[in-house]
């Protein structure tokens, strides 16, 4: 077998990028239902969330002033967001969603004894909440005896006044800012290091350990990220042998799952090949699928930035540009076969990250 060279390991994708119509209505969905702690944004043109794990979810108004940065995100149709849970909170997030009218799609128990439970947001998307798998011979957790009685405290507003429009950003704004204040793409010269904004402080979001009654229970992280793809072996070449992801499962026409780092999983699909519902034996898993140039982000060690370039140009991928950010965090662009955006980024990027 030929032997693989050593490269920088990935550390999984510290952000998820919506790209929406309304963004108060999804941000709404995210922060009420889902409980998930409101970050930044303005309402209006974006919202920032922390899902729990260090990475960072951003709800960007598909049409506005951000367009030029947020428009290599999930465009197009449905994707899917995967959310890790714990089973104890298994049934209380069932009958969360339930009391607070959001109709859960599909169920499923896994060959592995984990479990999985999808509902759609305002936008068409799937969501799903996932269990680890159970320790051999374990049998799934009982469900809670108890359905919430009230919703959970709001933990901050998500209405901001409306910002105008940023035709012209101040110099000492970064690219990064483009989530932020409507900057065009980033280029290949890193932009200057400047103090972030300074933010109201908000209260403490995070769901306590003993909760109140009716409180959701914790989101643990984004545990799946999807991309689809037109040459499902040309993109499996990719990401196994330009980025050095380990290959789990797959099916080698329809799928193919690769270890991310950290618990998280980058999953490659073919296009079109998830339209309908799968029967199985762990349960029916319903349809997905995906148009236009998605954007994930794998973390990598600042360390490791300067040989991370080298082994992209050694494999022939063209870096597309390159930041540093006011936090002192870099990252740096490139395409994959289905030119969906990638970016391998170093911490001291975002509030969390």
């Amino acid at each position: 077998m030929k032997k693989r060279p050593a490269i920088p390991r990935l550390d999984g994708g510290p952000q998820t990028i919506l790209l929406v119509d309304d963004v108060a209505r999804t941000g709404e969905f995210y922060q009420e239902i889902l409980r998930l702690e409101f970050k930044d944004g303005d309402g209006d043109r974006y919202l920032e969330f922390d899902p729990g794990d260090g990475g960072a979810l951003l709800i960007v108004k598909r049409e506005g002033s951000i367009a030029p940065m947020a428009s290599v995100a999930a465009a197009g149709s449905p994707a899917t967001l995967t959310f890790s849970i714990t089973n104890d909170a298994y049934a209380t997030w069932r009958k969360w969603l339930a009391k607070s009218g959001v109709e859960i799609a599909q169920e499923t128990k896994w060959i592995h004894g984990g479990r999985s439970l999808y509902v759609i947001d305002p936008d068409g998307r799937r969501v799903e909440f996932k269990t680890p798998p159970s320790p051999k011979g374990s049998p799934a957790p009982a469900d809670a005896p108890a359905a919430p009685t009230a919703a959970p405290a709001r933990p901050v507003e998500i209405s901001a006044p409306v910002p105008a429009p940023a035709a012209a950003p101040a110099p000492a704004e970064t690219v990064k800012e483009a989530i932020t204040s409507g900057k065009t793409a980033a280029t290949d010269t890193p932009a200057a290091k400047t103090a972030p904004a300074a933010k109201e402080s908000t209260p403490e979001a995070k769901p306590a350990t003993v909760r109140s009654a009716g409180a959701a229970p914790p989101i643990h992280g984004v545990v799946e990220t999807i991309l689809y793809t037109d040459d499902l072996e040309r993109a499996v070449l990719f990401y196994r042998e330009a980025l050095g992801l380990k290959p789990m499962t797959g099916d080698g026409h329809r799928f193919q799952a690769f270890d991310a780092g950290s618990g998280r999983v980058l999953l490659l699909f073919k296009r079109g090949a998830t339209l309908e519902p799968v029967p199985a034996p762990v349960g029916m898993i319903p349809p997905h699928d995906g148009h236009g140039p998605h954007h994930l982000a794998f973390a990598i060690a600042a360390a490791d930035y300067d040989a991370w370039c080298a082994r992209l140009r050694q494999q022939g991928v063209a870096i597309e540009s390159e930041a540093h950010w006011e936090r002192g965090g870099r990252s740096v662009y490139f395409r994959d076969p289905d030119r969906h955006l990638v970016e391998l980024v170093t911490p001291g990027i975002w509030a969390n990250y």
